[in-house]
């Protein structure tokens, strides 16, 4: 039993041929026979050591703001071994693309990079590129955590001067609370203490029995008849059972008071809880007819055995699968929570959900009534399996979401586009059926007659002389063209969509009215009509 108290080119160039006397200066001869480094070497050796001096005794930062849009930088890319011959550490073995290699270069501040160059005998290649790869792991090490203050100095010392730490040490809290854990079970080495900071909770004592211990414990207040129940739920069920410490009273070990005493007046809760074993649980859906078997997914979690039953707990897919349930000394399931919850989703593009297709096939096979089971092991060994009973309307909401955002992806990544999921903007009986008569215009679709409201408006633009063809009387016709453009939500965000081409067969044409070249048209079915709809071009 346990007992816890919850206190990241160059252009070719034709030459002619020409012959000119040309006086160079010594620097000039110089400055045409360095092999410099590239800009893009001198961007990688002062990125690497997070724009900072490789000296490990300087370590200076080498750039800073100037004025209001400007940098200012006081670093430079040295040579380990020189860029021309008379400079401080040259190799005449080396090649010149060797000499403007990062491999060659060091970053340094502005002072440190003139000191190396006038005393070669200490700055030695060898000692530099130490100086370099030092650097470079420090950067890395440094990564996204906090430096060090000039703060910290003075608060360390305080904190070895009087044992009490003066500002955040990495450390400090956990020495703390290791500190303490040995100072309680030295009290008594029959059991194992514990200790650690929950941010609802505050300070927790976890303590561990290493042996059978023989305990008297008295409950009193409104806790009595808590305990009265909570104990058996305790014992036969993994139940776990928390009582006020002022209610509670241990004699046979000093540990207890110990822990009481250090807590004097903080309040708190005393739980008692069956320590749990770490499991494997499996959910398997199987289709009744082909018997063909789909595993959700691995679910880490614990088991907590009783002696009339046992409660499992896991989760997987980050936290958006759990499963709680409680199971009788007969194996039967019976009381589980199986919980999906998608609300990670909220706001990422439709294409980008993950465990979307795992879920996306589980809530389908739920709502067709497929066999579900549940396998836990311990330790790649099957401990139990078992039926679990879901209600396929329980599914029903989440199936229809997820036909939804099938729907949407399809039509997101054929106009190239990006939709948000946006969770809460209210779904309507019209949103769901525009865009799935929208995906189905990618391959094109048969319009069932049923959806269509007669007579169908239609308008063109023709010649008066053409119209009046159709003055007075309906055109029979077996195939006319139209198109249809508009725009749909989906998630509530505006997307255009591109002109969709419908063919109708089979159909009564009547010239209702012609305006400005513009006729408009009823058109009316005869037996055998159907109208055929595809986007008429991908965007």
């Amino acid at each position: 039993m346990i007992a816890t108290a919850v206190v990241e080119p160059g252009k070719a160039c034709e030459l002619q041929s020409a012959v000119h006397s040309v006086e160079l200066s010594d620097s000039e001869v110089a400055s045409m026979s360095r092999d410099d480094f590239k800009q893009s070497t001198i961007k990688r050796l002062r990125d690497r050591v997070a724009h900072r001096c490789s000296n490990p005794s300087c370590r200076v930062a080498t750039s800073a703001p100037q004025d209001e849009e400007g940098v200012t930088n006081v670093g430079k890319a040295a040579h380990i071994c020189a860029a021309s011959p008379g400079g401080a550490r040259f190799d005449a073995g080396m090649t010149s693309n060797e000499r403007k290699a990062f491999s060659n270069g060091i970053w340094l501040c502005a002072n440190h990079a003139d000191e190396i160059d006038r005393d070669v005998n200490t700055y030695t290649v060898e000692l530099l590129k130490a100086w370099k790869k030092q650097a470079e792991a420090t950067a890395k090490a440094e990564l996204g955590k906090r430096q060090p203050s000039a703060q910290d100095a003075p608060d360390l010392l305080a904190m070895t001067l009087t044992g009490l730490p003066k500002s955040f040490l990495p450390t400090a809290i956990q020495n703390a609370h290791t500190a303490t854990a040995q100072v309680l079970s030295q009290t008594d080495p029959r059991f194992d203490v514990i200790t650690k900071y929950d941010p609802h909770h505050g300070t927790v004592f976890q303590v561990n029995a290493k042996e059978n211990v023989q305990l008297a414990m008295t409950v009193g207040g409104k806790d009595a008849p808590v305990a009265a129940t909570g104990f058996n739920a305790l014992f036969e069920h993994g139940q776990s059972l928390e009582l006020d410490m002022t209610n509670v009273a241990i004699q046979g070990s000093p540990l207890f008071d110990a822990i009481v005493d250090m807590t004097k007046g903080a309040g708190g809760k005393m739980q008692f809880f069956r320590p749990p074993t770490r499991v494997i649980q499996k959910i398997i859906l199987t289709d009744p007819d082909t018997l063909e078997p789909l595993v959700l997914d691995d679910m880490p979690g614990e088991i907590v055995w009783g002696t009339k039953s046992f409660r499992l707990r896991g989760e997987s897919m980050a936290g958006m699968l759990k499963l709680v349930a409680e199971v009788d000394d007969g194996g039967a399931v019976s009381n589980v929570n199986f919980n999906i919850s998608v609300e990670c989703w909220q706001s990422r593009p439709v294409n980008q959900l993950p465990w979307f297709s795992k879920i996306a096939q589980f809530a389908e096979a739920a709502l067709n009534g497929w066999k579900v089971s549940l396998i836990v092991e311990l330790d790649g060994e099957r401990l139990y399996v078992m039926s679990i009973n879901l209600r396929p309307e329980g599914f029903k909401r989440l199936t229809t979401l997820m036909t939804y955002l099938q729907w949407a992806r399809r039509l997101t990544e054929f106009l190239g586009i990006s939709i948000n999921v946006d969770l809460t903007s209210g779904l309507t009986d019209e949103d769901y059926v525009e865009l799935k008569d929208s995906v189905d215009a990618i391959d094109g679709f048969y319009k069932p007659l049923e959806s269509i409201k007669f007579p169908i408006r239609s308008a063109t633009r023709m010649g008066e002389d053409e119209a009046s063809q159709f003055q007075n009387q309906r055109y029979r016709f077996k195939e006319f063209d139209a198109s249809e453009q508009k725009d749909i939500n989906v998630f509530g965000q505006a997307v255009s969509l591109p002109p969709v081409h419908i063919m109708i067969r089979n159909g009564l044409l009547e010239l209702v009215r012609y305006e400005n070249t513009i006729a408009s048209f009823h058109i009316y079915p005869l037996e055998d009509f159907d109208a055929y709809c595809r986007f008429a071009q991908k965007p």
